[in-house]
C-alpha cells in the first residue's frame, strides 16, 4: 500500500480533521468585524526575479 493514503486513511478512521476543525471553531471569534471596523489589509506587490524569467523563457523557448 502507497505510503501516499496512508493520512487519509488515518483521518478516516480517528475522524482528525473533525476534531480539528471542531477546534480551530472554537478558537475563532464568534462574529466577523463589518467592513468599516476592520483593520486595512496590505496589499501585496509582486515583483519579477530576472533570472526566474530568464529561466522560464528559456525552457520555453521564448
Amino acid at each position: 500500500m502507497p505510503l501516499v493514503f496512508l493520512g487519509s486513511l488515518v483521518d478516516w478512521f480517528f475522524k482528525t480533521s473533525d476534531r480539528a476543525a471542531l477546534e480551530i471553531r472554537k478558537r475563532l471569534p464568534d462574529r466577523r468585524l463589518p467592513a468599516e471596523e476592520a483593520p486595512p489589509m496590505r496589499k501585496r506587490m509582486r515583483r519579477r526575479v530576472r533570472r526566474l524569467t530568464v529561466t522560464a523563457r528559456g525552457s520555453l523557448g521564448m
